[in-house]
């Protein structure tokens, strides 16, 4: 493995105090200033771990992104963890600073990745803030199609194809679907696109990404989920989760789509599920219809 020079500790011991003071109490403007002005073969390890770390967590990016530039990729000086390259991830991802997730992956893949085993949530998270990333920094300037092809590059063809995939996880990549027109939207979702698809939960976070979309009417979305589960035998449960809770207080939608997952074999929903159709359907003039369902749910 690489050394590490190891720093003198030459600045003053007061001043150094007062840094780690500052740093401690989120006083970081006044320690980044001190920071700036001291010659690099002053600081030491410990200072910069101690700075980056606090930085990160109390949100001041304009110390993470000077001691990243500075300490990681200009001067290699610093290793960081997966935790920190985490956090300095998605707190790049909402400061806009685009060009950080990439360099935390490379990073990671250098001085972590082979420690770790198959299923790697470092490596999952790395790459979810990275696709993320693409699509809130091309919001209006690449199509949702170039991005869903990212997504798949990065996300898909990397990870164990078991790997779950959480629509939760992906805010702006559903943001980015809004201006997809209907045709686009169908025409990724249940014809031949040319993209390598190795992840059972790729197409389903597809169609919840579609589900999520407010422009559609319900009648659409439900037909469209229907389509889907027809032509893929995939997990259906999520979609399912958002459809009960967008089609809230509308009893005939919600006893319509039971009915549906019964006839697809569904023999039990998830917590998540149940719970929304729960909330769905109370107080309207289908509660009574809970009642066939009740194998179905589950507990939350």
């Amino acid at each position: 493995m690489k050394s590490f020079m190891v720093f003198k500790r030459l600045l003053t011991q007061s001043t150094r105090e007062q840094v780690y003071l500052d740093i401690l109490n989120s006083k970081f403007d006044n320690a980044l200033q001190v920071l700036r002005q001291t010659p690099r073969k002053e600081l030491d390890y410990g200072l910069l771990q101690t700075f980056l770390s606090k930085s990160c967590q109390w949100g001041h990016i304009q110390s993470v992104d000077y001691i990243w530039y500075r300490f990681v990729m200009r001067f290699p000086i610093l290793v960081v963890s997966p935790n920190l390259l985490c956090d300095i991830g998605n707190l790049a991802l909402y400061e806009e600073k685009g060009f950080i997730p990439d360099q935390l992956y490379i990073h990671y893949l250098k001085f972590h990745s082979k420690k770790r085993g198959e299923y790697d949530p470092y490596k999952y998270e790395l790459l979810r803030i990275r696709v993320e990333s693409f699509a809130r920094g091309t919001m209006d300037k690449t199509s949702f199609k170039e991005k869903w092809k990212m997504f798949l590059e990065d996300m898909d063809n990397q990870l164990p194809p078991t790997t779950e995939i959480k629509v939760r996880d992906f805010p702006f990549l559903v943001e980015s679907m809004r201006d997809s027109t209907k045709h686009e939207i169908m025409e990724l979702l249940f014809m031949k696109s040319g993209f390598s698809v190795q992840n059972r939960h790729s197409l389903p976070l597809l169609l919840n990404i579609f589900l999520l979309q407010p422009k559609y009417h319900m009648e659409f979305k439900i037909a469209c989920f229907q389509k889907f589960s027809e032509i893929y035998s995939l997990a259906l449960d999520d979609s399912l989760a958002i459809l009960f809770r967008q089609c809230r207080n509308d009893g005939y939608y919600l006893s319509k789509l039971m009915d549906f997952a019964r006839e697809k074999g569904i023999t039990r929903l998830s917590p998540v599920a149940s719970r929304a159709f729960l909330e769905g359907i109370t107080g309207t003039t289908y509660h009574f219809k809970t009642r066939d369902y009740v194998d179905l749910l589950s507990k939350y």
